[in-house]
């Protein structure tokens, strides 16, 4: 059975710059002017942005810092979208 794809999924696979790589490794953010952290599990990755899913996303901020130690990566982040658990995310400097 195939999958209907709708016009949002649609739309958001356009507005994506570059494909998205699954990579499953917990990471943590950063924010508060680096006074705070929150654990999270980045799901995929690409090189504009990444999802990554929470325990609840309730105090996500708007602008952090994720860093994946197994991979000695760290980046700023802006959060385009947010569910109940996940948050997306594009590459990009801001407050944090």
């Amino acid at each position: 059975m195939t999958k209907a794809v709708t016009t949002a999924e649609l739309d958001l696979k356009n507005r994506r710059g570059a494909k998205r790589i699954p990579v499953l490794k917990d990471g943590f953010i950063t924010y508060a002017a680096g006074k705070e952290q929150m654990p999270c599990f980045v799901q995929d990755i690409s090189e504009t942005g990444a999802r990554m899913q929470f325990a609840s996303v309730v105090h996500v901020p708007s602008n952090f810092k994720l860093t994946i130690q197994s991979e000695d990566f760290s980046i700023d982040c802006i959060v385009v979208w947010r569910s109940e658990t996940e948050v997306g995310v594009v590459f990009g400097t801001g407050d944090y």
